[in-house]
């Protein structure tokens, strides 16, 4: 397996570039880089210098996670008080304000 930059695209027009868009494809990237740099087919540097842009792309696409995750806790903990609020009005019989 080679890496993205060392693949050919069709018509000389470059490197394929894709899967990069998931944590899996950029390690899968970032592995094969290293391999060429072990393997000597990708300098030292040019390895590196891609490395480093795969790890940025790797903190971004966490940042993403998080902050999808985030927002899935705070819609949880809004559910569980309204449910909360909705029990104890069910079991009071009367009406409670939130403020």
């Amino acid at each position: 397996m080679s890496s993205q930059a060392k693949r050919g695209g069709s018509g000389g027009k470059g490197p394929r570039v894709g899967h990069l868009d998931s944590l899996t494809g950029i390690l899968k990237e970032m592995g094969c880089v290293y391999r060429e740099m072990r393997y000597g087919s990708t300098p030292i540097g040019d390895g590196a210098k891609l490395i480093y842009s795969l790890r940025c792309m790797r903190d971004v696409i966490e940042t993403l996670m998080i902050e999808k995750l985030e927002a899935r806790l705070d819609e949880m903990a809004e559910r569980a008080v309204s449910n909360a609020t909705e029990r104890r009005q069910q079991s009071s019989g009367t009406p409670i304000s939130l403020q």
